[in-house]
């Protein structure tokens, strides 16, 4: 192997000086004669082969070039060699060449040789050759070299992420399915997890019968018996001893509105002198509609989210007329949709979620507030803070929530969603599809995660089990949060249990908090459902009516079986006297416990 030697006027310790202003240091190259080398040539060996500076890089380690002797001071390292310069014939021995011109560098040139010994080479090169070349443009091409390369590695990690195939997931765990472009099929699965799913007895299972359904026996209605056979059409006898059988069927009547005629009779009374005449039972003072028709109306379009058109086709009433009627109904429940709100400011847990909700086109959001079987919606033309600061004022308790900011404004203690961690945990997997880490610590977290939104419902009844397991699953957890980790996305997701210890842990604490804010996404489901229908609502009013209506609705759907029949008896009551208690007519005697704090 050929020894090369490149002399660094930074790093290589010079002994002497010339006259000329070159300095001299001290090394050994084998071989005969000498021979200048020129800038961009690299070192000529003594088989007179050319190496380029990039590849003497090496040099710094002695096993590479023993025969080289090369002088630094102590605690100093080579510096970066050259870059890459395409080889150039060596001079001729003896002779001088310049690697420049003066007006190019404007400056002396001098000349650093290598003393060599009788019968060996001697090589000499420029200041210019014989030191790292870290001019401006040298400096800007590594500048730019570096860049490129970020370039290329993010546009490759790029285009990784979107080169996917149509089944998985485009948008993101917490898109909507509707928004998906396909929808995957489900994985094989084993046997016992199909079984699970499907539901029902158990093979062999002698089963529960026929269960007769509530309310008063219907009479029997009698059918004239057949005379002759279908088949053959021959006479028919009767059986000895009968073979009669009774049916116990199920119907309904015609969902159509029917039109009912009331003759009110009125009486003068001359002291007040002004007509009296008595409240027709079953409607509204100044309504066409009877409270059955608006307590059906109301639930079917508010409650089940059946278009309001499909309703008034139904029942054969007007829709301007059915949406008039609503705004009327929101005018009379404001006062419960008040004693809802008092109660759920009462309560030690509860729960809120948003989500979009238009107004005439304009962008706005649907609020939701639950507590026990407590259900408050708030329509509002905004996301910000002052929806919950409004419904949650001056009220204790713990808010399960997402981590939303907005619900800062709370005065009691905040509980995050694991719900949405183990989102979270999921996404960077997929966002990260080969990263080990990701894949690692997803698989460690969120089994953790699922026990611990699991605990209330295994631990049912048995408090000590509960805490004690709690209090495990909870160190499970802060070890892998303050595990080493060195991807950014893993880190960040640590960092939400690092910073947010007094919002994690309130279920270890008390059973009747969740761990997770999944009563609060069901409840606002039926919205998101609605607004994939209706498209929000058409006007303040009509955002402000599903507001309250709303509210009494669904909190009458978790208390009882029939709402509309329960809601058509509150307006008859209120018919007869406008002055009874609206709030109790509708919640009183139902099942409203909520905890307090």
């Amino acid at each position: 192997m050929a020894c090369m030697y490149v002399c660094s006027m930074i790093d290589v310790h010079h002994e002497n000086e010339d006259a000329s202003g070159g300095r001299r240091i001290e090394g050994r190259l084998p071989g005969t004669g000498g021979r200048v080398v020129a800038r961009g040539q690299g070192v000529a060996g003594a088989d007179a082969r050319a190496l380029h500076t990039a590849a003497l890089q090496g040099l710094r380690l002695r096993s590479q070039a023993p025969q080289v002797v090369v002088h630094l001071p102590a605690g100093r390292q080579a510096q970066r060699p050259v870059h890459p310069a395409r080889p150039r014939a060596a001079a001729a021995p003896g002779h001088r060449e310049r690697a420049g011109t003066r007006a190019a560098y404007g400056r002396r040139w001098a000349r650093v040789g290598l003393e060599a010994a009788p019968g060996e080479r001697r090589v000499r090169c420029s200041r210019r050759a014989s030191q790292d070349c870290f001019c401006p443009k040298y400096l800007s091409l590594l500048s730019e070299n570096a860049r490129l390369q970020e370039e290329n590695a993010r546009l490759r990690a790029q285009l990784q992420r979107q080169q996917r195939s149509a089944k998985e997931a485009p948008f993101g765990l917490a898109t909507p399915s509707s928004k998906r472009l396909v929808k995957p099929s489900l994985p094989e699965l084993p046997p016992a997890e199909i079984k699970r799913r499907k539901g029902g007895a158990p093979a062999g299972h002698a089963g529960h019968g026929w269960k007769p359904p509530e309310g008063p026996e219907p009479e029997i209605e009698e059918m004239p018996a057949p005379s002759a056979c279908p088949c053959c059409g021959g006479a028919l006898i009767d059986f000895a001893g009968g073979n009669e059988s009774v049916r116990d069927l199920i119907d309904c009547h015609p969902q159509a509105a029917f039109r009912r005629c009331v003759r009110v009779p009125a009486r003068y009374c001359p002291r007040c002198r002004k007509p009296v005449r008595p409240r027709v039972p079953g409607v509204l003072p100044k309504t066409r509609l009877g409270n059955t028709v608006l307590a059906r109306a109301a639930c079917e379009h508010y409650l089940d989210g059946i278009p309001m058109g499909t309703v008034a086709r139904r029942l054969g009433v007007p829709k301007g007329t059915l949406l008039n009627a609503m705004h009327g109904l929101a005018v009379l429940t404001a006062p419960a949709v008040g004693g809802l709100r008092d109660l759920l400011r009462a309560a030690a847990v509860k729960h809120a979620d948003e989500t979009p909700w238009r107004t005439d086109g304009d962008n706005g959001y649907a609020w939701v507030f639950l507590a026990g079987r407590v259900r408050l919606f708030a329509c509002e033309q905004t996301r910000a803070m002052s929806v919950p600061a409004a419904v949650l004022a001056d009220c204790a308790g713990t808010l399960l929530t997402d981590r939303y900011a907005a619900y800062n404004c709370f005065a009691g203690r905040r509980g995050y969603c694991f719900e949405h961690l183990r989102r979270d945990t999921l996404a960077i997997v997929e966002a990260n599809p080969g990263c080990p880490e990701c894949a690692a610590f997803a698989a460690a977290l969120v089994p953790w995660l699922g026990a611990a939104m699991s605990l209330r419902a295994t631990c049912a009844g048995d408090p000590v089990t509960y805490f004690v397991r709690a209090a495990f699953i909870r160190r499970r957890i802060e070890d892998l949060a303050h595990a080493p980790a060195r991807h950014p996305s893993v880190q960040a997701l640590q960092d939400i249990f690092r910073e947010n210890e007094t919002r994690l842990w309130h279920w270890t604490q008390d059973p009747r908090v969740p761990a997770e804010n999944n009563a609060a996404e069901r409840a606002i489901r039926p919205l998101a459902i609605a607004r994939k229908v209706s498209h929000g609502s058409q006007s303040v009013q009509g955002r402000e009516t599903r507001s309250l209506l709303m509210s009494v609705l669904h909190t009458l759907n978790a208390c009882c079986t029939d709402p509309a029949g329960r809601f058509a008896q509150a307006l008859d009551r209120y018919a007869q006297d406008p002055g009874t208690d609206l709030f109790a007519q509708l919640f009183g005697g139902l099942p409203l416990y909520i905890p307090s704090q």
